[in-house]
């Protein structure tokens, strides 16, 4: 069993997903898929999630089956419609034929945090995969959960360190959740003053 070039590991919400396959010596070719929970493995983990990731003590949320009748020396290309994956989440697709296994990682949706400074702290908005500003989120900041206010809007206080910090930051949207690397700085206060002479009040 091995993957074709054109598959895709990332997806918008909206995208059908679809594996294509080149597959030899396999008749009955079982297929599971998995649905991470994102959120507690970024909690637990503060890494990002990748296809390694062990799936002992997970049950397939899906188990299906696909007879294949070609002659075991052929390989032949076959594309797997997976409509089951509707939402937007990670997933991990098993499969597994003739004592081989493999497996796939697919990653529906994304998140896109934008932060700024103002005169209250780190203003932190969120946006999806189209470009739409979420009013409705959730930022775990280290011991701290931050719920986004009517405008979609997270502030985070400037730190009272001499020094800036880089922090882990987990986003949270309904199933789905990203990382982002935060640079937590001091509020810097800065005095310009302009004075203006008339030219007769220097003689």
């Amino acid at each position: 069993i091995s993957f074709a070039p054109q598959n895709k590991k990332f997806h918008l919400v909206n995208d059908a997903v679809t594996l294509s396959l080149q597959i030899k010596n396999i008749s009955d070719l079982e297929v599971q898929i998995y649905k991470l929970n994102m959120l507690d493995y970024y909690r637990l983990n503060n890494r990002e999630i990748n296809q390694e990731i062990s799936l002992e003590g997970y049950i397939p949320n899906i188990t299906k089956k696909i007879t294949y009748n070609q002659a075991s020396i052929l390989k032949h290309e076959e594309q797997i419609d997976l409509p089951e994956i509707k939402t937007a989440g990670v997933y991990i697709i098993e499969l597994s034929g003739n004592g081989i296994k493999t497996r796939a990682f697919i990653r529906k949706g994304n998140l896109y945090p934008v932060i700024y400074g103002s005169n209250s702290g780190h203003e932190l908005q969120l946006f999806d995969d189209n470009q739409n500003k979420v009013n409705d989120y959730v930022v775990y900041f280290g011991k701290h959960q931050l719920t986004s206010n009517k405008t979609g809007i997270v502030t985070i206080p400037y730190t009272t360190t001499n020094n800036q910090e880089i922090k882990t930051l987990i986003f949270a949207h309904q199933e789905i959740s990203c990382l982002y690397q935060f640079s937590h700085s001091q509020e810097n206060f800065h005095l310009s003053q302009l004075i203006l002479n008339q030219a007769e009040s220097l003689i």
